[in-house]
């Protein structure tokens, strides 16, 4: 009983550590997970993890926090995925409702501004070394290598759905491994299409959720209406319920519900929680919960928020988790997982990429095709940033330096330069 008491000790303090110093949501917290739960800890391996982080974009939730339940339950049961939600969610119900209590503005303070700025060039060079080294044991040949570069080119060029890319990559896997006559190819076609349409189905059925909740049978309500605590838990569990794809989505959906049916907010109020939710530590949509239900009912609002947005990822990721025991070693699960991984890390790439260009180009709104318009490089990049960003790969990739003191260097790093 001792021994199970540490464990779950242990694992609700090292992610409340993760939560606690990690900017940047689901992608950006990865790198910092594969080196504490998986190189450090030996609780799961890389290949794993990035299976779970898939699962985890493309089910209800919050995706760091969806992975902090599935590490908990393989640990613990049912009780260690609670308790790994909780490690991960606590960091951000305290740290938002000090600053939504004793600091306004927060996210307009001049260093913190500059803080941020240097923290998004150490996550850019985390998620550069976390592409190398998931690509290095997911990209294992020219099949691997092709379904990692669409997985980049659909997502950065088209915009298609991080979920799509997951369908698909799943679904070419397991037709490779029938065509490879590993099983039988009729089961496997007759369930293709039986999963597609369930799959298309469902995302009518979200989308016509998502439709309800923003159409014009909204509340007539003046902002700053109110609505008893546990009507606030099923809202937000509700909103944790329909999004999928991590913090970002959770902006919209909030928007819809919370501003514009329920009016519980203003819209001031909401682009500064938003700005606040993107200026501390933890999972964005976590985050805005938290600050949400701080600001309509204090710190008990704060809680049952935080713990109805965290709802879903729990529910979701213990049952399936259940059953993808029993089945993780069958020969169609291994060829899914196979194609799946390589297409993850390509959506990995694309965030690398983004980060980049937002931290080091001096072009607002940059692609990659800002390289080909830029008169000098001067004018494209961002010296200083470009020299911290080398020291931080180069620390990353040659050194066991860990990924918070990278991050932590780069707050330091940002407001030094805002001084000169």
């Amino acid at each position: 009983m001792n021994v199970n008491i540490r464990l779950l000790w242990e694992l609700y303090s090292t992610l409340f550590k993760i939560g606690l110093c990690t900017f940047g949501g689901g992608i950006a917290m990865l790198p910092v997970l594969d080196r504490e739960l998986a190189q450090k800890r030996k609780w799961t391996n890389s290949e794993e993890l990035l299976d779970w982080f898939a699962i985890g974009q493309s089910t209800p939730g919050i995706i760091a926090v969806n992975v902090s339940t599935f590490i908990g339950n393989k640990l613990a049961g049912v009780t260690g995925g609670i308790v790994g939600t909780l490690g991960m969610i606590t960091p951000s119900i305290i740290v938002i409702s000090i600053i939504a209590r004793f600091i306004s503005n927060f996210a307009d303070i001049p260093w913190v501004q500059a803080a941020l700025t240097g923290i998004n060039i150490s996550v850019a060079a985390l998620l550069t070394h976390a592409v190398w080294k998931f690509a290095t044991k997911a990209v294992k040949n020219l099949f691997g290598f092709v379904l990692f570069l669409l997985s980049f080119i659909a997502i950065y060029y088209f915009n298609v759905s991080t979920v799509w890319i997951i369908v698909v990559s799943v679904a070419i896997g397991v037709l490779t491994g029938a065509i490879q006559k590993q099983y039988p190819l009729k089961p496997v076609l007759i369930g293709i299409i039986i999963a597609a349409a369930a799959f298309i189905g469902l995302n009518f059925g979200i989308g016509a959720l998502k439709s309800l909740a923003s159409g014009e049978a909204a509340v007539t309500v003046t902002a700053g209406h109110k609505i008893p605590l546990y009507q606030l838990f099923f809202v937000f569990m509700y909103i944790g319920l329909i999004t999928i794809g991590g913090g970002l989505v959770a902006i919209t959906v909030m928007q819809q519900l919370l501003v514009e049916k329920f009016a519980l907010i203003g819209i001031d109020m909401f682009y500064n929680m938003v700005a606040v939710s993107e200026s501390t530590p933890g999972p964005m949509g976590i985050n805005m919960a938290t600050y949400i239900g701080f600001e309509l009912y204090g710190p008990a609002g704060a809680l049952i928020t935080t713990l109805g947005q965290a709802a879903p990822s729990v529910i979701c990721i213990l049952i399936i988790a259940r059953f993808f025991g029993r089945f993780a070693d069958r020969a169609g699960v291994k060829a899914a997982f196979s194609s799946l991984r390589p297409a993850v890390t390509g959506v990995i790439a694309v965030a690398a990429v983004k980060v980049f260009v937002l931290a080091l180009l001096n072009i607002p709104e940059a692609g990659l095709c800002a390289f080909s318009q830029a008169e000098t490089w001067k004018n494209l990049v961002n010296i200083p940033a470009l020299l911290f960003y080398i020291a931080g790969c180069f620390c990353l990739f040659k050194t066991k330096i860990h990924p918070i003191v990278v991050v932590l260097a780069g707050a330091v790093f940002g407001v030094l330069t805002s001084l000169f």
